[in-house]
Parts: structure tokens; C-alpha cells; sequence
């Protein structure tokens, strides 16, 4: 186990020293338009799955904490949660969380009879880096493939900067593809 923590370091160190500056980041852009570029890059290997039943539902949930590069503690927390009859047959639901970009993706591709939920908490996480500052209001957003911000309906999305965490609650989400934090211009 041992092992396998110190190798996710090491490559996590790697990959997170090789990454470009911050200036192609979603949220470091005011625009409604974003460079989706390297969101596409997972930064980690990071990865949940779960069969689930869209006839029934379901829900996938998870919350992990592993060392960042820069030695301190970074939390994950989600849970995303399908009412019965969501969509027709099993599915295995795939979520890539990525704290660098404050992202998040999800797979297989595809539209909701009735929107899943997601809660999701980033925790530890270089609020700078993505661009926010002390001051900056935050939204959770759908970011379509050519990098158009379209906005979805949620209960809350919150920044608490002084504990370097960004979360939304009840976001509805339509259908799955990829979703990011992102500052608000006003």
C-alpha cells in the first residue's frame, strides 16, 4: 500500500510541476468562452465507477484524502444520485474529478429522463492557481467541447477561501459530459 501511495506522488509531483501556467485554466477566464484544452488532460489517475440501474437508480459515492505535491492534504468529496426511471437499463457511470482545473467529467455521454444530483467538495486545493482570489464569487457550469459555458441550475455553489475549498450542492445535471468551476465576471 505503501508503494502505491509513494508511486501516486511521485507521478502527481511530476505531472503537476510539468503543467503550464494557470492562464489557460477555466476559471482564470471571464469569458464565456473557455480553452478547453487542457481540461481534457487528466492530471491524476483518479477515477470512480459504479454500475447503475436508471430504471431503479442509484447513487455513486465518494470521499478520499491523499498528499498533494506540495505535501498538504486534498479532499474529494462527491455524490451523484439517480431518481428511478433517470434512464432505461444499466449503465457503468464513470466520474473523473480534477482539483488542478476544478473539473470534473463524467461518462458514458448521455441525456437524463430526469436530471442526476451531484454534490461536490474540493478541499486543499490551490484556489490561486485556478484563479480565484479572496473576494471571487464562484458558479458551477456545463463546458461544452468547444469551450461555451452554459449554465445549470444548482441549490449553491460556495468558496471558502481561507479553508481552500470549492463545492456545489444539488447541481441538476441534464446529461453527462464535463463540469468546472468557474469565476463569475460580476
Amino acid at each position: 500500500m505503501k508503494f502505491f501511495s509513494s508511486l501516486f506522488l511521485i507521478l502527481f509531483s511530476f505531472i503537476l510541476l510539468s503543467c503550464e501556467k494557470t492562464e489557460n485554466s477555466v476559471s482564470a477566464l471571464d469569458k464565456s468562452i473557455i480553452n478547453v484544452s487542457n481540461l481534457d488532460q487528466p492530471v491524476e489517475s483518479l477515477s470512480i465507477s459504479k454500475s447503475i440501474d436508471g430504471t431503479i437508480g442509484g447513487s455513486l459515492v465518494f470521499d478520499t484524502t491523499y498528499a498533494g505535491s506540495n505535501g498538504k492534504d486534498i479532499t474529494i468529496k462527491l455524490a451523484l444520485t439517480f431518481d428511478p426511471n433517470s434512464f432505461t437499463g444499466t449503465k457503468l457511470i464513470t466520474v473523473i474529478p480534477n482539483q488542478t482545473f476544478g473539473s470534473i467529467q463524467f461518462t458514458p455521454a448521455m441525456k437524463f429522463n430526469k436530471s442526476a444530483k451531484l454534490n461536490l467538495t474540493f478541499s486543499g486545493i490551490d484556489l490561486n492557481g485556478l484563479g480565484f482570489g479572496s473576494n471571487s464569487k464562484v458558479d458551477f457550469v456545463y463546458v461544452n467541447d468547444n469551450g461555451k459555458v452554459e449554465y445549470i441550475l444548482k441549490d449553491e455553489v460556495k468558496i471558502k477561501f481561507d479553508k481552500l475549498e470549492i463545492s456545489t450542492k444539488k447541481a441538476l445535471l441534464p446529461h453527462f459530459s464535463r463540469y468546472s468551476f468557474v469565476r463569475k465576471s460580476k
